[in-house]
């Protein structure tokens, strides 16, 4: 009868075996288990809890669920070291971006506020206040009705441009940003793409756009059937 009940013990056991890929395979010392958290107490750590204006338990709860935070198993319950945790999270969850050049890193153009090379007799008391008008900077430029941008545009003439467009064009302000003359399709474009301006949707902009988006598709294309791997 005692042999019986022995083997029916033996028998209620389910050992689960280890999944090697999942959970740390490490020989840990008896006071590195007894140091170990559970899940319960690693939320409670201020070293995890400093993350959570990034990452809120609900999420922690979330990938705990889906196995991703590295742990331990001791007798079946999961266990944690916070410092594996912490470097989980750098790792996995933590990116790092460059941002944008800004556009200011384009206005190159010398002649802005360029003094007087000779001033009349009359005016040298004032001379200090005194800019010579030159010629317009190349610009890209925006044109502006009611507070919201209709149209974008490039030229390295204003004066003469803003001319053309009051024959078939509603705005009431312009404003522009001084552009070296190597950089203005690049600049001009990336506001009309950003934009969408009313105006700058013609027949030219929308072709231009199929034109990229069909060279896209056609080098995604040639890639799949190279056997190659889009990301």
């Amino acid at each position: 009868m005692e042999k019986v009940i022995k083997e029916k013990r033996m028998h209620s056991v389910n050992i689960v075996p280890r999944d090697k890929k999942t959970y740390y395979d490490t020989t840990l010392s008896a006071s590195s288990v007894c140091n170990l958290r559970t899940f319960e107490e690693l939320m409670e750590l201020s070293s995890i809890q400093k993350y959570f204006k990034f990452i809120d338990e609900e999420e922690f709860k979330h990938f705990n669920d889906l196995n991703y935070i590295p742990h331990y198993l001791v007798n079946g319950i999961k266990a944690f070291r916070s410092n594996n945790v912490i470097e989980w999270i750098k790792k996995e969850l933590v990116a790092e971006h460059d941002g944008q050049r800004l556009v200011t890193k384009f206005l190159s153009y010398p002649q802005a506020n360029k003094p007087p090379r000779k001033i009349p007799k009359e005016l040298i008391g004032i001379c200090g206040d005194l800019c010579e008008v030159g010629a317009p900077p190349p610009c890209v430029y925006f044109l502006i009705d009611k507070n919201k941008i209709v149209y974008v545009g490039q030229t390295v003439n204003i004066y003469m441009r803003m001319k053309d467009h009051e024959k078939n064009k509603s705005f009431n302000r312009v404003l522009y940003i001084p552009v070296a003359k190597e950089y203005l399709d690049k600049i001009e474009r990336g506001y009309i793409d950003s934009l969408n301006p009313k105006y700058n949707l013609d027949g030219k902009t929308l072709k231009n756009r199929y034109l990229q988006k069909r060279e896209v598709y056609s080098h995604c294309n040639s890639n799949e059937k190279k056997g190659g791997k889009i990301n």
